[in-house]
């Protein structure tokens, strides 16, 4: 029995040099699917190699069995496909790690396949972590509408801990939400607020897709943290 044979290498902008015979699977293929993924991904602690580097090692897995028809084999479904994935790490991928991963492929599949994995990939962007310092009892949010104002206006002017102020930024309302800021401050007897600051990810890498929207950031931001009123 004869199986159809098909090669792949899962490139991220061809950075790394595609192997001989190998057809590239560009990553720009499920841009539609980054920033729904990259939600799913973020995770309290920073995001370990290995997890990102599965997430890739899926991505491309489902596009190589997406390209790859079944009806030139003998029986009309078993495939034969060899791929090699750009990876942040690939060290950790060597030995039984890589070896039980295509067994759980071909036991998905029901097909061969051949997975091997090559230096190249960036880092996926992440959120950055908020340490407040002193620390905060209360977060809400704050767009610098009537309604937040006034929630944040009220619990300012209350005798407990720290309030944390967090905002999506917006370049044409970011002068609004300061001086809304500074009034609660000044109006609750809180310390005034310090210049914002962003705890979003680092700039984006450049092979990494452009957001689905340019609409302000993809992220949160950190306004401000009041310390305890006085």
């Amino acid at each position: 029995m004869s199986t159809t044979n098909y090669a792949y290498h899962y490139a991220v902008q061809g950075r790394a040099a595609v192997p001989p015979g190998r057809q590239t699977l560009d990553h720009r293929l499920l841009a539609h699917a980054d920033e729904r993924l990259q939600r799913l991904s973020e995770v309290a602690r920073d995001r370990p190699a290995w997890a990102q580097d599965l997430l890739q090692l899926a991505r491309a897995v489902y596009l190589a069995d997406k390209f790859s028809l079944r009806a030139g084999s003998d029986d009309g479904w078993t495939r034969r496909i060899d791929l090699s994935v750009q990876v942040t790490e690939p060290d950790l991928w060597a030995g039984q790690a890589l070896t039980l991963l295509t067994r759980v492929v071909e036991t998905l599949t029901a097909d061969r396949w051949a997975i091997e994995v090559f230096p190249g990939a960036d880092p996926w962007p992440q959120q950055g972590r908020l340490d407040a310092d002193p620390p905060v009892e209360e977060v809400a949010l704050f767009s610098g509408g009537l309604d937040s104002s006034a929630y944040a206006a009220e619990r300012a002017r209350l005798p407990a801990g720290g309030l944390l102020l967090v905002s999506y930024h917006e370049p044409q309302w970011a002068g609004q939400q300061e001086r809304v800021l500074r009034a609660i401050g000044t109006n609750s007897g809180r310390a005034s607020p310090p210049a914002p600051e962003d705890c979003c990810t680092p700039p984006r890498p450049s092979s990494s897709p452009p957001p689905t929207t340019c609409r302000g950031w993809p992220y949160p931001r950190t306004v401000s943290s009041r310390s305890t009123r006085r």
